[in-house]
């Protein structure tokens, strides 16, 4: 009886040991300080709370829908991974230099037929914690997947009166912790790049970059 009595306790501490450590998967994933930081042997960005975020968001916004366009409809399905302060800007260029806009300005959808009409054809793909190879100017040679990193910034703009590159960062007040970007390979090419902020201890998407090769 004694021993019998002894293994249902220690089965029982196991069990709320367990419940205790499993991360929540539900949407935007609170995360511990103690999982943000770069691993000191590899170099590589903790996965533990990103990863069921961007689930999340493949399967509410992105396979086989168009996210863009859900975005721009405001719809629920993507609000809930945008900050209402924050917001979400698009880079986009209509010629050879980039631009970038918010919803102010439409997220520079200067041919929303092209963008908004279709869906992304596959309901599901495989996500890969690397970076692709390629893809954007030069065909790759990845397989169709999902593929996301790690990032030190967000991508620059042009300033049209110096052409100089300027650093493009989040309205004041808000500093990310982490970067995360996330690129999307269909047939060879980058069918989309997704940037995550984690900011105030959650996964925000903040930008879209829609350029293509001629920027």
């Amino acid at each position: 009886m004694k021993h019998f009595l002894i293994l249902i306790f220690t089965l029982g501490i196991l069990f709320t040991a367990n419940i205790m450590a499993s991360g929540r998967s539900d949407g935007i994933a609170s995360i511990k300080p103690d999982k943000i930081n770069h691993d000191a042997d590899t170099g590589r960005v903790s996965d533990d709370y990103f990863r069921p975020v961007l689930d999340s968001f493949l399967e509410k916004c992105f396979l086989g829908n168009n996210y863009e366009r859900l975005l721009k409809n405001e719809a629920p399905e993507i609000s809930e991974f945008i900050h209402p302060v924050i917001g979400v800007r698009r880079y986009y260029n209509p010629g050879a230099f980039g631009f970038i806009a918010g919803k102010e300005e439409g997220y520079g959808f200067y041919n929303p037929e092209q963008y908004l009409k279709y869906d992304f054809p596959l309901s599901e793909m495989a996500v890969f914690d690397i970076t692709p190879e390629n893809g954007f100017c030069e065909e790759s040679d990845n397989e169709n997947g999902v593929y996301y990193f790690s990032e030190e910034k967000f991508p620059e703009v042009v300033d049209m009166e110096t052409l100089e590159s300027i650093d493009v960062t989040l309205p004041a007040g808000f500093i990310p912790s982490q970067i995360m970007r996330v690129n999307v390979l269909f047939e060879g090419w980058r069918y989309a790049d997704l940037w995550f902020a984690q900011v105030e201890g959650k996964w925000y998407l903040v930008f879209i970059d829609g350029r293509d090769c001629s920027a």
